[in-house]
């Protein structure tokens, strides 16, 4: 299944949502809200579209991203202790907007970047 556009998906915390397909934020400049949810699928930032990841989420259930001319917007606290997010040509580069990585290691190849003008880093090493 693929869900796009702009608007909210939300969630139930205590027992989150499972994506096993597409969300794809492909909307410009149109802010698409994902909360309580664990990534097995895909999740996009197209076109200018603003994917925005609300919650506490880790990195294993953050899976697979892809931003391609869009911006990957984290908000509250993506838990990496133990573990390496990995940005590289195919991931694209992550914007984070007024969130906090919590531990482990960021590493950015092919391009990617970590870009994080208002974010908080827990002890954690960026590469």
């Amino acid at each position: 299944m693929t869900v796009h556009g702009a608007g909210h998906i939300n969630g139930d915390c205590a027992n989150p949502l499972v994506n096993q397909g597409t969300i794809s934020a492909d909307t410009s400049n149109q802010p698409l809200y994902v909360s309580c949810f664990v990534n097995q699928g895909q999740l996009l930032a197209t076109n200018g579209g603003i994917l925005a990841l609300a919650n506490t989420f880790t990195t294993a259930a953050l899976g697979t991203f892809r931003s391609v001319a869009g911006h990957d917007l984290g908000g509250r606290t993506l838990v990496n202790t133990n573990s390496t997010l990995a940005l590289s040509a195919s991931t694209g580069s992550l914007f984070l907007n007024g969130g906090t990585i919590q531990g482990g290691t960021v590493s950015a190849s092919g391009g990617a970047q970590l870009l994080a003008p208002y974010n908080s880093f827990v002890g954690h090493w960026i590469e």
